[in-house]
């Protein structure tokens, strides 16, 4: 094997095992709550000593960090699909919760409770704020263009979008696979009780 080859291997497996340190935390988290999860916990349900966590991290607060960080950049990534999509303001709406949820609960990286926000350090706490305003602005977007269109009610654009993003949030907290409903028909049921709620008269006259 080559150098480079070897070199890329390398990088690869050390992506995935920093993942799955990622994907362990966010699980005790959910179970335990952060205040009561410790690197040690992490270590111990992976089978690996406490060094190889400080290989990528320093603190607790620092994987608090790189969580928020992570889901962020996922949910953006396809939210920016969605935006960009010729399809209508109240269909990528309904996508946009689908999306959010379903990263939430799925990925095992979906911390994205506003109330942990305080628990990152302060020098990474910029760029969170910074993905989650961008990722707020991209849903007020949808909706603005769906008042325009005369699709949704004239509404508090960022109160809805607060609510949304709370609600989507919060099912990472709730969630059972061992539940009645998957993601995708909890989600559904969301978007329909939100929509429900927003679309403007004329708009869903013609729906029925």
């Amino acid at each position: 094997m080559d150098a480079d080859k070897s070199y890329r291997l390398k990088i690869k497996s050390r992506r995935e095992f920093k993942t799955k340190i990622l994907e362990t935390a966010a699980e005790l988290i959910r179970e335990r709550g952060y205040v009561n999860v410790t690197l040690d916990q992490i270590a111990e349900r992976l089978h690996i000593s406490k060094v190889s966590i400080y290989h990528h991290w320093t603190s607790k607060k620092e994987i608090i960090f790189d969580l928020h960080r992570v889901a962020y950049k996922v949910v953006i990534e396809s939210l920016e699909k969605i935006v960009g999509d010729d399809d209508t303001a109240d269909s990528k709406f309904r996508r946009a919760i689908e999306n959010h949820v379903s990263q939430v609960v799925i990925t095992g990286i979906g911390p994205m409770l506003p109330q942990q926000d305080w628990l990152v350090i302060s020098r990474h706490k910029k760029e969170i704020v910074k993905l989650r305003d961008t990722y707020e602005d991209m849903l007020c977007r949808i909706v603005d263009e769906g008042i325009k269109q005369g699709v949704f009610k004239q509404v508090d654009v960022k109160l809805l979008v607060y609510t949304v993003v709370g609600a989507s949030n919060y099912t990472w907290v709730w969630y059972s696979p061992k539940g009645p409903m998957t993601p995708k028909e909890i989600a559904a049921h969301m978007s329909g009780f939100i929509l429900n709620g927003i679309m403007a008269k004329s708009t869903a006259a013609k729906k029925k």
